[in-house]
């Protein structure tokens, strides 16, 4: 993922920053019994906070990456699963919606 980088030409573009987080979502995958449990410890906070009820999408919004990277492990995908997204991933960047 670090070496991928080397290759742009720059990091200027307004694409270059989503499009390295999709890349790393390309990459990797976030464990499922650690990010529930962190939209469970969001939610709670979110409740001491005030607000009432507050909906899955609401507490998905307020979870930030760095929560993310600190609770919650990564693991790579597989090597198709990979070069599919990645592939995909170009693909939905080709011709004017990459300019």
């Amino acid at each position: 993922m670090r070496r991928f980088p080397n290759g742009c030409t720059t990091d200027k573009h307004q694409l270059y920053g989503p499009f390295m987080a999709k890349l790393s979502g390309c990459i990797f995958k976030i464990d499922e019994d650690d990010y529930t449990l962190l939209k469970r410890a969001k939610r709670e906070e979110l409740l001491l906070q005030g607000f009432s009820d507050p909906s899955d999408s609401d507490v998905v919004k307020r979870i930030t990456s760095h929560e993310v990277a600190r609770h919650c492990k990564r693991a790579t995908r597989g090597t198709q699963q990979t070069e599919q997204l990645i592939r995909d991933l170009i693909l939905s960047l080709d011709g004017e919606k990459g300019t």
